[in-house]
Order: C-alpha cells, then sequence, then structure tokens
C-alpha cells in the first residue's frame, strides 16, 4: 500500500491523505493450497486467494 505525504495544517487539527493499493493492478496470489480432500476425488485440486485489484482512498480527518 502507498500513501502520499499527508496534506496537514500546522496544528495538525485536520489533514487529507491519498492512499493507493496495487497501483500497477497486477493479480497476484497473496496465499494458496492444496485441498486436504484428495483421496475423495480431489487430486491436484488446489485454492489461492488473489489480492484486491487496484483501489484508491481519499482519507480524512479532524480534531477537536
Amino acid at each position: 500500500m502507498r500513501s502520499l505525504n499527508p496534506l496537514a495544517n500546522a496544528g495538525d487539527t485536520w489533514g487529507l491523505a491519498l492512499v493507493g493499493k496495487n497501483l500497477t493492478d497486477e493479480e497476484a496470489t497473496v496465499w494458496g493450497n492444496d485441498v486436504p480432500l484428495g483421496a475423495q476425488g480431489f487430486d491436484l485440486t488446489c485454492f489461492q486467494h488473489i489480492d484486491a485489484l487496484r483501489s484508491y482512498l481519499l482519507q480524512a480527518k479532524y480534531r477537536f
């Protein structure tokens, strides 16, 4: 995850930040494993969790 330097006032009362994740929009596996039921007809079966696609977030804060 990348975060641009937040924009804030001198007293840190308010702030804005732009955050981006997977900015190159790559399809990447986060985690994967075999299916443990190979003997029940699921030979050579596996699963994987794929990272989310490109996303952006605008974050704002205000302290009072």
